[in-house]
């Protein structure tokens, strides 16, 4: 079996996007529903309850202590994911595991994404960039300074080994960062939690690096399994710009019409809005794409996205504006 895992908790916004993710997961899934049951877990179960009858869905509750101890003593927010991850395999010592974040959702069929997750295969969402990628990367955000976490952990690991599957590891610079908002593990490779922990803490404390939880698990995973990524079956929208968007979009679901639709067809409304939805929030982060590239001067990518946005919408006036704002912002500061 597997344990298809969502956490939420906190803001509303935050609770209608889990809502969504785990319906999408079944509007898409086509296999036995006997072989995977999910797990929410989240401080207002009641909320969850009225939009997923008939779902093998159940909920671990979050209180302010027990969120305030995975936290850790940094307090570090994405320390609650590995946390709840360990819960779960210790619970179900048994099954893999599917984690998404609530800020997901299923654009392909589920279980041939469940088929991916073996002993010696792991799933993340997808690849980014290596460290000394990211120092350039993070360098070009605001607010200004933000190399300094990827300079920072780049120190770290450069002093000292880290156990991993009861073997010292030397990480390197050159090793890649990948997305954790979605992650496929077995049960076998269920057995790393409690050095994947040991990691995240080691390299929150040492860097201060807000992605420190998912670099735990994109260097941890690959000494032991493939990492394959699963882009192709989940869209992750999570930028903010996107996150916005989708919170405007997903009050559809608060219409009493769509609420009392019977189960089965709901599911398969959700299966559709995830075929609009999929365009609309591409279309959204390539235009953030090219706006971004050409502020920064890169040329070459501008024009990439620039040229896929105008593809898919040629005729959106309100984003020609807005690349002509950034040329004549970019002229003026060169002048």
């Amino acid at each position: 079996m597997t344990q298809h895992v969502i956490l939420a908790y906190g803001q509303e916004t935050e609770l209608w996007r889990a809502t969504f993710a785990v319906l999408s997961f079944y509007a898409w899934y086509e296999g036995n529903r006997a072989d995977v049951h999910t797990v929410v877990f989240t401080d207002k179960p009641e909320f969850f309850a009225p939009h997923f009858d008939g779902l093998p869905v159940d909920y671990g509750l979050l209180t302010p202590t027990g969120l305030a101890e995975m936290r850790g003593p940094h307090q570090y927010i994405h320390r609650v994911k590995p946390a709840v991850i360990q819960r779960v395999f210790g619970e179900y010592p048994g099954d893999n595991l599917l984690f998404c974040d609530s800020d997901t959702f299923f654009i392909a069929p589920a279980d041939a994404l469940l088929r991916s997750v073996r002993a010696d295969v792991s799933v993340m969402h997808l690849r980014e960039f290596n460290f000394e990628e990211a120092v350039h990367v993070y360098a070009g955000f605001t607010p200004a300074n933000q190399d300094r976490y990827p300079r920072r952990f780049i120190e770290l690991i450069e002093k000292r080994t880290f156990p991993v599957g009861g073997v010292e590891r030397k990480f390197e610079k050159t090793h890649f960062i990948w997305n954790s908002g979605v992650l496929g593990l077995s049960h076998e490779v269920g057995r790393l939690m409690p050095e994947i922990g040991a990691l995240n803490d080691a390299f929150y404390a040492g860097s201060g690096w807000i992605t420190s939880e998912q670099i735990a698990f994109s260097l941890a995973l690959p000494f032991t399994t493939s990492l394959i990524a699963s882009s192709q079956y989940v869209l992750h929208y999570w930028g903010q710009q996107q996150k916005t968007l989708m919170d405007g979009l997903l009050s559809r679901l608060t219409n009493p019409n769509f609420q009392a639709l019977p189960h089965s067809e709901k599911l398969a409304e959700v299966k559709r809005l995830t075929r609009v939805w999929r365009r609309t929030v591409q279309l959204s982060q390539v235009r953030e794409g090219a706006l971004y590239a050409f502020s920064k001067g890169e040329l070459k990518a501008g024009v990439k996205c620039a040229a896929k946005a105008f593809f898919a919408s040629p005729f959106d006036a309100d984003f020609a504006k807005k690349l002509l704002t950034v040329f004549r912002q970019k002229l003026t500061s060169s002048v």
